[in-house]
């Protein structure tokens, strides 16, 4: 073997574990969501950061701004207020909540007194009837959009919620003519305030026979005797339709009670949508808060199709745009008490595996400090990227057009009256 060859071998020896190590680095898949980070964060109650300036420019370009969250943190309330407090002078001035219609006209009075000492005195009366306006941060959302504007609303079109009958029958005790109005009222309030009471004895809804379970002839009393009153008569029926839609989940019917629910939400949004216009008004532009799931674009992750893609599609028919924001957390703890949970699901850590179906994008945006803000939207021109990295990744990048990714979240605040019915349980 002449010199040069073996000298040639010998180089090639070295060189190839370089190459391979080189093409190992090239081959493994790079992180788009984690290498596009940028902060963002609250300064005043305003949102400030390099990310800041490009998120409100998504927003205020849009007609309707969405926000998905997973209930329970702090940090969701206090975005979205900021948010919204940027938004207004643009003109959006209608809240969108994951809430019924009666429900955020309570809340809407509210907050447009800033009565925060009215809310805990309407959740004494009746614990967890609104959700998540039992969060302190809530109401301050619910604040930054109505409070001081004149034209501002509140539109809850979600069913009326299943521990929200005590608040609905107490306000029907007071619109009562007669006296058989008023027994009929107080001996339905009487008998969901026991299964509550057992609710939160037992944590079990089976050993609390409320009403949202019962069989529809359980409103039938109600309906005849207030039926002369056009709004005890709409407050009874939204009753009955939110009854309707929890029975099919209480008798294992998930997915037809998640296509009547998301078909109620389109339905009372288009008619909200449609009475504003139809007075005179301009197409509203809208601020909602929901339950990730809610907002995305295309099919929901429950395979219905739901507001999010409602209202993205109105949005296009338009030539509008709509903006679909994905708050999540990567780290910390969120609140999840309820009757069903107990007060010790207050602070719940967070781990991406529970965050499904989104739990993907969680694990890739790895740890992070603060608050990391991404636009989903620039990653769209390479989806073999996203795919590469993780094809759950898809329905998000697809679904919203930026996240925001929360380090350390904070559990929220429940309102100090809503939980007294679980230390009046704890001291018996």
């Amino acid at each position: 073997m002449s010199s040069t060859c073996r000298t040639f071998l010998v180089c090639l020896a070295f060189t190839l574990p370089i190459l391979a190590s080189a093409q190992g680095v090239a081959d493994a898949p790079s992180n788009p969501i984690r290498d596009t980070l940028q902060p963002i964060a609250l300064s005043e109650g305003r949102l400030d950061g390099p990310a800041a300036d490009a998120l409100l420019a998504r927003a205020g370009a849009a007609q309707y701004v969405l926000i998905g969250e997973d209930h329970g943190l702090a940090e969701s309330s206090e975005i979205a207020a900021a948010l919204a407090r940027a938004l207004r002078p643009q003109g959006f001035n209608v809240l969108l909540a994951e809430v019924g219609p009666f429900a955020a006209g309570e809340i809407e009075t509210l907050a447009r007194a800033g009565d925060r000492d009215g809310l805990d005195a309407l959740y004494r009366q009746a614990p967890f009837s609104i959700p998540f306006f039992w969060f302190a941060e809530e109401f301050e959302f619910a604040r930054a959009v109505v409070q001081g504007e004149p034209d501002g609303a509140i539109w809850g079109i979600d069913q009326e919620f299943i521990l929200s009958p005590q608040l609905h029958l107490s306000r029907l005790r007071a619109m009562a003519r007669s006296e058989v109005e008023l027994a009929t009222a107080v001996a339905l309030a009487e008998s969901e305030q026991r299964s509550l009471e057992a609710l939160f004895r037992t944590r079990d809804p089976a050993s609390a026979p409320l009403l949202m379970f019962a069989p529809p002839s359980s409103l039938d009393d109600l309906a005849a005797h207030f039926g002369q009153q056009s709004d005890a008569a709409a407050r009874i029926q939204a009753l009955r339709e939110s009854q309707a839609i929890y029975s099919l989940f209480n008798t294992g019917q998930g997915h037809e009670n998640n296509r009547q629910r998301a078909e109620l939400m389109r339905r009372q949004l288009r008619e909200r949508i449609e009475t504003a216009v139809r007075d005179g008004g301009a197409e509203p532009r809208l601020i909602g808060k929901f339950g990730a799931n809610h907002v995305q674009r295309g099919f929901s992750p429950m395979h219905v199709s739901d507001i999010g893609n409602a209202l993205a599609e109105r949005a296009a028919w338009q030539g509008r745009e709509s903006f679909h924001l994905l708050l999540m957390p990567v780290s910390g703890s969120k609140n999840m008490a309820l009757p069903f949970t107990g007060l010790e699901a207050a602070s719940v850590p967070i781990a991406c595996e529970r965050l499904a179906p989104y739990d993907a994008l969680c694990r890739a945006a790895g740890e992070v400090e603060g608050w990391r803000y991404v636009d989903l939207t620039a990653l769209r021109a390479n989806l073999g990227a996203v795919l590469a990295l993780d094809p759950k990744l898809l329905p998000a990048v697809l679904g919203f057009d930026a996240a925001i990714f929360i380090g350390q979240a904070r559990p929220a605040t429940h309102v100090p009256g809503n939980l007294e019915l679980f230390e009046v349980k704890a001291a018996e």
